[in-house]
């Protein structure tokens, strides 16, 4: 069963936020004097700038009425903040990926304490059994999105990424993979990733038949 205390599900809920929120506004370069907002081009910013406004409405939520906040939008963030945890620490940790002067610091909130705490929550707060079959595909729409809009700005902007490239992570990166091995890339991606929502719907209806009995 999920834990039902109130104060607890806040508590998470605000940490998560000021983890998400604090990695966004360093890697920006608020606190550096080199104010940056091209950094909100990554993935991992849009989709840690979304669970800081989310995380942040849902402990106000939790505090006055004790339930899920925008189960849908939950389910999607959870799985947006999964795929930017482990894309980075499966392809991107252990090359030479660099998102600035902040990384050391930012690396460890955006890509791993946010993501984690996402998934932690929803495990232990939530009540099971809202997400229906097709919501996995839901979920898809935004970093599919993502994609089609990083692949369009790099044909239209001048705009270059840390790594001197007009994409943000190199397995996006047309000019040196070609379109053909990209997209490859692209759709095993979004299978893995599909495949990553319906584990989650897996286990939301497995939970709620356990609290059932």
């Amino acid at each position: 069963m999920p834990i039902r205390s109130r104060a607890a599900a806040a508590a998470v809920h605000i940490l998560t936020a000021l983890c998400a929120a604090v990695g966004v506004v360093l890697q920006c370069g608020f606190f550096g004097g080199r104010l940056n907002l091209a950094a909100l081009q990554y993935f991992t910013l849009m989709s840690n700038i979304l669970c800081a406004v989310y995380f942040a409405g849902a402990a106000v939520r939790t505090l006055r009425r004790g339930d899920t906040w925008l189960p849908v939008c939950k389910g999607a963030l959870v799985m947006a903040m999964a795929i930017t945890g482990i894309t980075f620490h499966l392809f991107l940790a252990a090359g030479d990926f660099n998102m600035g002067p902040t990384q050391l610091i930012t690396n460890h909130l955006l890509h791993t304490a946010a993501p984690l705490l996402t998934v932690l929550d929803w495990l232990l707060f939530d009540e099971k059994g809202h997400y229906r079959r097709f919501e996995p595909f839901l979920w898809g729409i935004f970093p599919a999105a993502y994609f089609v809009y990083t692949m369009i700005r790099a044909r239209v902007s001048s705009f270059r990424f840390y790594n001197g490239s007009p994409y943000p992570y190199p397995f996006m990166d047309v000019d040196a993979l070609g379109w053909g091995k990209v997209l490859l890339i692209f759709l095993a991606m979004a299978a893995a990733f599909l495949a990553l929502g319906y584990v989650l719907v897996w286990i939301d209806h497995l939970l709620a038949r356990r609290q059932k009995r």
